[in-house]
């Protein structure tokens, strides 16, 4: 069955009607779902005699002989659409009708709900309507409906299949999709950035559901909240420009909403971080009195100055904790994936060298274990080169080679920061080095 897009206007409007009883004795029914197969909980049926009506193979068969004011009808009473105020069919002509009306009509007679919609003529082809009648189920006095009425406002032969009402008609719909953006680097004072998003859908096959999108972002003294283009097929053009003279980092939250319902909203986001370009090498030679702000540890770490070199004094009780340099810049070394640590230790260790990226990758650690908790390295979202670092009273150039990364788990085009750990496969460490000179990528 094709899917057809089509407008619906929903007017509430109060009219009166014949005369009905306000009550009936007999309990509200909350669903319809209606194949015509069988027998039917209504009888169809018009005043004016303008329309006959055939049951035969699972289809209603309405034919409209000419088109006074009448209408031909559902009788739905007692039905309560306050349960589940939904309705859907497929409904098929042999003429185009431009302002096909649907009632719901409350036992009052004083209030109602009318749709119209458009219906080609296509007498192979099914077109779908559903009808979310959530907004306007307040506008009737009561939402116990007495009928169904339906008014084609032409002579037509129309053809009903798959009615449904009530909780058999709510939407089991599945929200909108979109495909997860990536995380972005922008380098610092880059100017407007364009980003496209795709894999936008209302997620259904069938239902055409009118769809938004939107976007803020969580850091606007970086990245102000960007504008979003219309949604033209299943994409979409965010863009912002950062602001000038600033590094940091922002996500990016982008909200997708239909007109469903239920299930009809999406969220997601994506990280865009903002630091300088660092070209293809960096380095740090520790000739400073005060301990870099780019230092930084995990918990067992404590640091100094000791004649122009970094003591990193270690007393931790836990796997695979170190400390953190984060250089501020963007570092190529995919070009020349090394790093080199002048390094000096009072006892000899092992000194395992981690590479983070600007998204963050290359170290991941975990607690296991049952009794007792301890960190593990997460598989598949590390890389690390080890050395042994023997005692000595000079400093020692080690090198560590990245050039074995997948590139699944770390951007050598993107490194961020280092990360050394003293004895990582050690429950515990106590120990002393001290650190002359981290050397990245040309710079190594």
């Amino acid at each position: 069955m094709k899917k057809v897009l089509f407008q619906l206007l929903i007017i509430s409007v109060s009219c009166l009607f014949m005369n009905t009883a306000d009550s009936f004795s007999q309990a509200p029914t909350t669903t319809w779902d209606i194949d015509f197969e069988g027998s039917l909980p209504f009888t169809p049926y018009c005043w004016a005699e303008a329309y006959t009506f055939d049951q035969a193979n699972g289809v209603l068969k309405v034919v409209a002989l000419d088109h006074p004011w009448d209408r031909f009808v559902f009788w739905a009473r007692p039905f309560d659409l306050g349960v589940a105020p939904h309705c859907d069919f497929h409904i098929k002509s042999d003429v185009a009708l431009d302002n096909f009306n649907i009632t719901f009509k409350d036992t009052t007679n004083e209030a109602q709900i009318d749709i119209q919609f458009t219906l080609p003529a296509d007498t192979v082809n099914w077109t779908y309507v559903y009808l979310d009648l959530t907004s306007e189920i307040n506008t009737l006095n009561t939402p116990v409906l007495a009928e169904v009425q339906w008014d084609p406002n032409a002579a037509a032969t129309i053809w009903i299949d798959d009615f449904r009402m009530g909780e058999a008609a709510k939407p089991d719909l599945s929200p909108p999709t979109i495909d997860p953006p990536e995380d972005i680097l922008v380098f610092k004072n880059a100017g407007p950035q364009q980003v496209t998003l795709t894999g936008i859908t209302d997620g259904e096959p069938e239902i055409v559901q009118g769809l938004t999108i939107s976007a803020i972002s969580t850091n606007t003294g970086i990245i102000p909240n960007p504008s979003v283009s219309a949604i033209a097929g299943d994409s979409a053009t965010l863009s912002f420009t950062p602001v000038a003279d600033t590094v940091g980092q922002a996500y990016i939250k982008i909200t997708l909403k239909d007109n469903g319902a239920v299930q009809n909203t999406t969220v997601d986001s994506f990280l865009v971080v903002m630091l300088v370009d660092g070209g293809t090498g960096y380095l740090q030679d520790f000739n400073v009195d005060v301990v870099p702000p780019e230092v930084s540890s995990l918990p067992g770490h404590s640091f100094s100055m000791v004649d122009s070199s970094l003591r990193v004094n270690v007393n931790r009780s836990q796997r695979w904790y170190g400390f953190d340099y984060k250089m501020g810049a963007v570092v190529d070394i995919s070009g020349n994936p090394y790093l080199n640590v002048k390094v000096r230790t009072e006892s000899d260790f092992v000194l395992q060298a981690f590479l983070i990226d600007y998204a963050g990758n290359g170290y991941a650690i975990e607690l296991i274990g049952g009794q007792y908790l301890y960190n593990e390295l997460i598989t598949g979202e590390y890389y690390f080169d080890h050395n042994r670092i023997y005692e000595g009273d000079g400093f020692l150039d080690v090198l560590f080679d990245f050039s074995g990364v997948d590139e699944y788990i770390l951007d050598l085009s993107k490194i961020t920061g280092i990360k050394l750990v003293a004895n990582g496969t050690s429950l515990n460490h106590e120990g002393v080095y001290l650190i002359d000179e981290l050397a990245l990528g040309d710079s190594a």
